[in-house]
């Protein structure tokens, strides 16, 4: 029953989902439905490794009425390497 379940979501991903595009990088990362659950962002459909983090996009005109939400990767952690001196 869960593998029928999932190979219908994932053609309706397929069929209905949206592409998302990494804000900071411009990189695809894959088809998703995304929609708000409860007071959650919901993607259904994108198998990655790092999480997304949602932002808010910068406009030149603030207006809070219509404000339109982008995914971002983190950025790397580049510390320094301390075990080395």
């Amino acid at each position: 029953m869960k593998i029928i379940a999932k190979i219908l979501v994932n053609a309706l991903v397929a069929i209905l989902g949206s592409q998302m595009i990494d804000h900071r990088t411009g990189k695809r990362l894959g088809k998703v439905l995304a929609f708000s659950w409860r007071g959650r962002i919901r993607c259904i459909g994108l198998w990655q490794e790092l999480p997304l983090r949602p932002a808010f996009e910068t406009t030149k005109n603030l207006r809070y009425w219509e404000q339109s939400i982008v995914f971002s990767s983190p950025e790397e952690v580049d510390f320094p390497n301390v075990r080395d001196r």
